[in-house]
């Protein structure tokens, strides 16, 4: 059982076969369980025989026993459907924006103010996702952004740069004020 299985014309069918009978403990009862005739069923493990070179399984009482080679077999089988069914998920969670990596560029002001607040809820509605912040002045983020070292910024447009190079949308304004000790002359 090498990659002479796969050459030999193993297919996902197959794995998900041995999975169930071993799961059901009967073919009738796997067939049904993988939504096919047991007829179905019945060729699938013909085929699983002839690549595996030895029975799968055995009849016994009300049901059947795997043999080593299906035992084999049928423990790799569930762990490989059960990666490509993780890999499925992650995938989806990928598309749906669920799941990956943001990095986001912010002066100071707006990451204390706009960005630490998010990302604490982001992280209760969304935890496959991680983010990275990197704080820094307006004309630092600029370069990293255009660079795609960060995925987007909170900040001004950067000294020298053309406008033209950046989607741009106002999202808050910043208050400044004149503020002197008390007591100042």
């Amino acid at each position: 059982m090498n990659d002479t299985l796969m050459r030999r014309g193993l297919k996902l069918t197959h794995l998900r076969l041995i999975d169930a009978v071993a799961t059901e403990g009967q073919v009738s009862r796997a067939a049904e369980r993988l939504g096919i005739t047991q007829p179905a069923a019945s060729r699938l493990a013909q085929e699983l025989e002839r690549m595996l070179g030895a029975p799968a399984y055995t009849r016994s009482g009300r049901g059947v026993v795997l043999g080593p080679e299906g035992a084999a077999l049928a423990q790799r089988a569930r762990r490989i459907l059960q990666e490509l069914g993780d890999a499925g998920r992650e995938l989806t969670e990928i598309g749906s924006g669920r799941s990956g990596h943001v990095r986001i560029g912010a002066v100071t002001g707006p990451a204390l103010e706009h960005v630490l607040p998010v990302i604490r809820m982001a992280r209760i509605s969304t935890p496959g996702i991680r983010v990275s912040v990197e704080v820094g002045t307006s004309d630092m983020l600029g370069p990293r952004l255009l660079d795609g070292d960060v995925d987007f910024t909170l900040s001004r447009l950067p000294e020298g740069y053309d406008p033209a190079l950046f989607a741009e949308r106002p999202v808050a304004t910043e208050p400044v004020s004149l503020m002197v000790r008390q007591g100042h002359r």
